[in-house]
């Protein structure tokens, strides 16, 4: 597909979901979980690369930046190294402050496809999807949502809610949702008109310079100078000058305040793979629904996840059922798979020891 696009990839992360595996240095996208064996984030570049070419570029922390070129998943070229993590806003604006930087004088009209670098993605379809997204957001200068079709109430998602129920090439917008209770989700489902917000979102780059004017003004204005700043990389001055953009989510300071909006209904299989129940749900189950990763015996076990990265110890597991059990380095976590959403303050406490 040719045109005038980029991908900007949000690849930083603090590395608490998947606890004790992953951590602040190497997050969940930089390890294998998926069925490809490979690192989440290269399945994401894999799949950006047909339709953006040599245009996909990743925001991270140092770090993390630094980690992604030693294990040999993008050259140091193709990542945009964020001075501190600011939430999702900060990460897609210094992104964009990246690219207008360099295309000076006719970074207007790019089209830019921003994507989370951690979930799991399946089906042909996708490429073409995001082919149509792209052409839906240049073309009518709108943000151009993907939204995917609920397959069961989902508590730890948000919802985009359509304007209408049929599955048109491009619905409007009514409103966005917070992650919902269970009964609520339950509701969401049955409507037909709700979405989970998949976090993937496209645009023009000067459809979001207008809406920011609107709905941000100062914020617009620091884009702008963060751009100018880019090209003589004085450090200090980029840093200074990323800090003043609040520390917020891209929904809430801009798709929430704007009425240019569009979702298209993802016909594509897709988790975000946010916790160890996550990855247990996508795995290959064995005959009672376990999934094993390392050395494990197993009596009497049933719908758990067992993942030993240790090759000096064995797991032994007797009579458990629905639990995730993760051995990693000098630390053990056993936990029912209906409180593995609750890892990460497991993995605060450990980190502030």
């Amino acid at each position: 597909m040719s045109g005038n696009f980029a991908a900007i990839v949000l690849a930083g992360g603090g590395g608490k979901r998947f606890w004790p595996l992953s951590s602040a240095e190497v997050p969940k996208q930089l390890l294998a979980l998926g069925p490809s064996g490979q690192p989440l984030l290269t399945d994401t570049l894999d799949r950006l690369k047909p339709v953006f070419g040599s245009k996909v570029y990743s925001v991270a922390g140092r770090s993390v930046a630094r980690k992604i070129v030693e294990l040999g998943i993008a050259p140091a070229e193709s990542i945009f190294e964020e001075p501190e993590p600011r939430d999702s806003l900060g990460g897609i604006l210094w992104g964009v402050a990246n690219l207008i930087a360099k295309n000076p004088g006719k970074w207007q009209e790019i089209t830019v496809g921003v994507f989370p670098a951690d979930h799991l993605i399946s089906g042909d379809v996708f490429g073409k999807q995001m082919g149509h997204c792209l052409s839906v957001a240049s073309e009518g200068q709108v943000f151009c949502l993907l939204g995917i079709p609920p397959s069961r109430p989902e508590t730890g998602y948000g919802y985009i809610e359509v304007k209408g129920s049929s599955a048109e090439n491009a619905e409007g917008v009514l409103r966005f949702h917070e992650k919902p209770d269970l009964e609520l989700a339950e509701q969401y489902v049955q409507a037909k008109r709700f979405l989970w917000n998949s976090g993937t979102v496209f645009f023009r780059l000067d459809t979001l310079m207008r809406v920011l004017q609107d709905v941000a003004p100062d914020t617009a204005n620091t884009l702008v100078m963060l751009a100018d700043a880019m090209p003589f990389k004085e450090t200090a001055v980029l840093a200074k000058l990323f800090g003043q953009i609040p520390r917020q989510s891209f929904d809430h300071a801009v798709l929430e305040k704007t009425l240019l909006l569009k979702v298209v209904r993802g016909e594509f299989e897709w988790d975000d793979l946010g916790s160890w129940e996550a990855m247990l749900r996508n795995a290959p189950p064995d005959e009672h629904g376990n999934h094993v990763r390392g050395c494990a015996r197993l009596e009497s076990v049933r719908g758990s996840l067992i993942v030993n990265q240790r090759d000096d110890i064995e797991v032994d597991a007797l009579g458990l059922e629905d639990f995730i059990v993760v051995v990693s380095g000098k630390h053990v976590l056993i936990c029912p798979r209906s409180q593995s959403q609750n890892v990460r303050l497991i993995a605060d406490r450990a980190t502030e020891q």
